[in-house]
């Protein structure tokens, strides 16, 4: 690998990375804009995390890097310093480099606005959303949702008291919305009455998950998110499709994360038609 005075190194922590298109996205920027750099996939296992971790701060050989699924909460008590934005969520996905800190900041809120105002037209403003989940994803999305003052958030998780905590979390933050938890079991009215409906798990990137959430608790006029993007289309998006309801995969969430990610380590406003077409490119 180049030393950092030949080339800048940026990359992505997660377990798994198979499915990740950001090196596609980051480097068509880089090299669109001239700049001599690489954004590389650095898959981490679980039980290497704070090891791997300790190793990449500590060599300070990359100049920023992006975190993923399962990371997102656990790599905070690794940095020196947290955002408004990321310390308000309690997440991070976009590490920067300045000297000998690192300092961590959460992108995936705004993406997730920006896809779902600019590219499905959807303004959160008094909606009903249900999510499921309460990891870094969810996290990130459902502050962005109160802060863009939708009229409730219901969070749903496999381990009830994760989404309990999340729910106290956001309700210590002052937030105008009406914030609450159901489980999973009982969560089938909560899901069939909510204008917005999020995906914010794993479940569906492999092709053996089952819809995240059961097709028979859709409804007419609601709007079908999935934070997913590889595949394009889960089984959660293939029934709104089929039930023709207004969708999006996590395709739109992943360009405006990244585009503000790239301002944050750059300086510079990211070339985001380039990057879409770059990802778009690819098939998934």
């Amino acid at each position: 690998m180049k030393t950092r005075r030949d080339m800048k190194i940026y990359g992505l922590i997660g377990h798994p990375l198979g499915h990740t298109l950001s090196p596609v996205m980051h480097n068509a920027a880089f090299a669109h804009l001239g700049i001599k750099a690489l954004y590389l996939p650095m898959p981490i296992k679980p039980e290497d995390f704070a090891r791997s971790v300790n190793y990449l701060l500590k060599d300070h050989s990359l100049s920023g890097f992006n975190v993923t699924i399962p990371y997102k909460e656990k790599i905070i008590r690794f940095l020196d310093s947290t955002g408004h934005e990321a310390g308000l969520i309690g997440a991070v996905n976009t590490v920067s480099s300045r000297g000998l800190k690192y300092k961590g900041d959460n992108t995936d809120g705004k993406g997730f606005i920006k896809a779902l105002t600019r590219d499905l037209g959807v303004k959160p403003r008094g909606r009903a959303v249900f999510i499921l989940g309460a990891g870094g994803a969810a996290r990130a999305v459902g502050f962005s949702l109160a802060l863009e003052d939708a009229g409730r958030i219901v969070f749903a998780d496999a381990a009830p008291a994760k989404a309990e905590k999340l729910v106290s979390d956001m309700k210590k933050s002052g937030l105008a919305c009406a914030i609450s938890s159901v489980s999973l079991k009982n969560a089938g009215g909560e899901i069939s009455s909510s204008d917005i409906v999020v995906n914010a798990t794993p479940v569906g990137l492999e092709k053996k998950d089952p819809s995240s959430i059961d097709p028979a608790l859709l409804r007419k006029e609601q709007v079908i998110c999935d934070c997913i993007y590889n595949p394009a289309e889960t089984k959660l998006l293939e029934a709104a499709r089929k039930k023709g309801l207004k969708r999006m995969n996590g395709m739109g969430m992943l360009i405006y994360q990244g585009a503000e990610s790239f301002r944050i380590w750059t300086g510079l406003k990211a070339p985001v038609d380039v990057m879409r077409r770059a990802v778009l490119a690819c098939k998934i």
